[in-house]
């Protein structure tokens, strides 16, 4: 009877009827009481039912359910431990932390998962290396990604070539869902070429680069790290060539979607960061208005994602992957045009952009040094006009 109201549940919850998976799940819970994996699916069920806008609740929910675990596991309870592995529970902290720009924490707990690694599924297992490798290109650290990397070429080599693989579903935290190989390949690809570029080793990023193209020769993504290849190299026309293709790429989707071209691309994070990248590109020439210009439609790509998702949650729809809200880079976009703004004299609206971006780039002393640079240029106009 269990399994049946499980099943159901997990249907429920695909189909985005958050509320009747719940229902399911309190109907288990009536039968199996303190069962750490039913409170676990329960706090992400409550999760996404909220429309993933209190991370907070859960984030305290999983640390009381882990405790509860490693208190048994400290009193030699090893039968509890084996069932209850906290190994899920650890790699949705660090999503959640991920997705709240706390990428130092996140890979704090993706470490101590990889540490441990080799008793997880494959499946669980490969999910934890992609995060930890995004997590150390946004923190600019490579001095430990080698070894997820490693990790993830053996997983592809057990694939042997098909396309698909299942992990084994025999060890903890199994994971039965096949894997697509064509993707998983694709994504490895992506992230040895980051790799080189973050090294400056250009020849072995060109040689990931070509191959990721190679799977996906439309792939927006790997354009755009094809042009940020380019980019670093100064190959600033051929990068703009590249970026260009993109945006034709996206008002093409729009039109097979039956919507007028743009309109789907603006409300995209592949719209905002190939918006950003030609600003940044103008910029680099000295082309600053131009570059401006490039990174207010980024802002309004941005705003206008933001704004679809919010009219999605607020409609009752299903909520959109909480990983949409990773992917927006406006703080980094306000950066850049505050940079813009200080390099045509206009201090005070420089200041402006800074200061809303230090939500999230509080860290940064670029960030409060270019600030104190504005406190000074708009003193400097001050004393021209007097």
């Amino acid at each position: 009877m269990a399994s049946q109201l499980a099943a159901t549940a997990v249907q429920h919850f695909n189909a985005g009827s958050y509320e009747l998976a719940l229902d399911q799940l309190g109907q288990i819970q009536q039968q199996k009481e303190d069962d750490p994996k039913l409170e676990h699916n329960n706090a992400v069920a409550q999760y996404y039912h909220s429309g993933c806008s209190e991370p907070d609740t859960i984030l305290t929910a999983l640390s009381a359910i882990k405790s509860r675990i490693e208190e048994h596991s400290a009193d030699a309870d090893a039968v509890y431990a084996e069932e209850n592995d906290t190994s899920v529970l650890s790699y949705n902290e660090a999503v959640l932390y991920y997705q709240m720009k706390q990428h130092a924490t996140s890979t704090a707990i993706l470490e101590s998962l990889f540490s441990n690694i080799e008793p997880i599924d494959e499946g669980l297992a490969t999910k934890i290396c992609f995060l930890l490798l995004d997590n150390y290109w946004i923190l600019n650290n490579t001095s430990k990604a080698v070894a997820p990397m490693a990790f993830l070429d053996k997983i592809l080599e057990q694939a042997g070539g098909a396309p698909t693989w299942t992990p084994n579903a025999d060890k903890p935290c199994g994971c039965p869902e096949p894997i697509d190989m064509a993707s998983f390949g694709l994504r490895l690809h992506m992230h040895k070429a980051q790799f080189h570029l973050l090294n400056q080793s250009f020849r072995s990023s060109k040689k990931e680069i070509k191959q990721a193209l190679n799977l996906s020769p439309q792939g927006s993504e790997p354009t755009l790290l094809k042009a940020n290849f380019e980019y670093l190299r100064q190959n600033y026309r051929k990068s703009l060539k590249l970026l260009h293709s993109v945006s034709k790429g996206q008002d093409a989707a729009a039109q097979e979607q039956g919507g007028k071209p743009g309109n789907a691309s603006k409300r995209s994070a592949v719209t905002a960061a190939m918006n950003n990248n030609v600003a940044c590109i103008h910029f680099s020439l000295n082309n600053y208005n131009a570059a401006l210009w490039y990174l207010s439609r980024a802002l309004k790509a941005t705003d206008a994602m933001a704004h679809q998702v919010g009219q999605r949650v607020k409609g009752g729809s299903r909520a959109p992957t909480p990983e949409m809200f990773s992917h927006c880079r406006k703080s980094e976009i306000l950066y850049n045009s505050g940079l813009q703004l200080l390099f045509t004299s206009r201090p005070q609206e420089a200041f402006s952009c800074f200061q809303e971006a230090t939500g999230v780039l509080f860290h940064s002393a670029r960030l409060w040094l270019r600030m104190a640079e504005c406190c000074l240029a708009h003193q400097c106009l001050s004393l021209i006009h007097i």
